[in-house]
């Protein structure tokens, strides 16, 4: 069974009039009324986002309301701000201290995260970026479909180097929010990154399988890295700071990594011994 990342949510928030009262009171090139149809439009797209992805697992919805592609211009949108001088840190003296940006954690119930930064809504809405292609790479049909297993293993690449981006760029350096959620911490981050690696190399397993001709050898070795990259997440998953923020999470999804590991680690077991047979290598096949 492969698995999506679930998702962050956030409520309703008009932004525009708490960023347009810092850009009056601190920015010292840029006043209000010239960036008023921006700030319009920023408040816009997060409140489509906010109704889009109303639950953690609301990906289906969110795809056809086209969240995807709202949080990619919002993301967009919120670099270019971070880029004009727009805060990146909570500051009480230079900082937009009446924006309340309010974040859920996407693995937990616990008290949504509050920040007042441009940055810290940048990695929320990365965060929902990854999540999404993960599952839009969970429905594609990896199994019988050529085409679906491209699609899927693309989608899986994009959705991990999305997250690996977030957490070495946004939730690192000294611009880094100190105390994050829990999911955007850097074990949460790595275990989804490593889970997303490992489900694109299943897709990359079974097109190995279903090769005219077969070839154990390799199907072997994509089936053992698959249980590498599951051991990884596995890691990650049973990291104190999970355990101690999470731990319905690093005991449901703990369990899931560590199974689909044996899966795969016995599947690389089961085509390196066709491998022997293959090559009349008896002994090595049965050990």
């Amino acid at each position: 069974m492969l698995l999506s990342i679930p998702l962050k949510t956030t409520r309703r928030l008009d932004i525009g009039a708490p960023l347009a009262h810092w850009v009056d009171k601190t920015h010292p090139y840029y006043r209000s009324e010239h960036c008023k149809k921006d700030l319009v439009r920023l408040t816009s797209i997060r409140n489509c986002l906010s109704e889009s992805i109303n639950t953690a697992h609301a990906h289906h919805a969110a795809l056809e309301d086209r969240a995807l592609e709202d949080c990619m211009e919002y993301h967009a949108c919120l670099l270019e701000a971070e880029n004009r001088g727009f805060p990146t840190m909570d500051d009480a003296l230079v900082g937009a201290t009446e924006l309340r940006l309010s974040w859920n954690c996407a693995f937990a119930e616990e008290n949504p995260i509050v920040r007042s930064n441009i940055r810290y809504e940048r990695a929320c809405v990365l965060f929902n970026v990854a999540a999404l292609l993960s599952y839009k790479a969970a429905t594609e049909d990896h199994r019988s479909s050529k085409e679906g297993r491209t699609r899927a293993m693309k989608l899986y690449g994009r959705s991990a180097a999305t997250f690996r981006h977030l957490r070495t760029e946004l939730m690192e350096g000294p611009s880094a929010d100190p105390d994050p959620s829990a999911d955007l911490t850097e074990p949460f981050l790595l275990m989804c990154e490593s889970l997303l690696r490992a489900q694109g190399q299943i897709c990359a397993y079974e097109a190995g399988r279903s090769r005219p001709e077969p070839m154990p050898a390799l199907v072997s070795k994509l089936a053992a890295g698959a249980a590498d990259l599951y051991d990884e997440a596995l890691s990650h998953s049973q990291d104190r700071i999970v355990k101690a923020k999470c731990p319905e999470a690093a005991s449901g999804w703990g369990g899931h990594l560590k199974a689909m590991s044996y899966l795969f680690r016995a599947r690389a077991e089961v085509h390196a011994s066709e491998a022997h047979r293959a090559g009349r290598q008896w002994g090595a096949e049965v050990a």
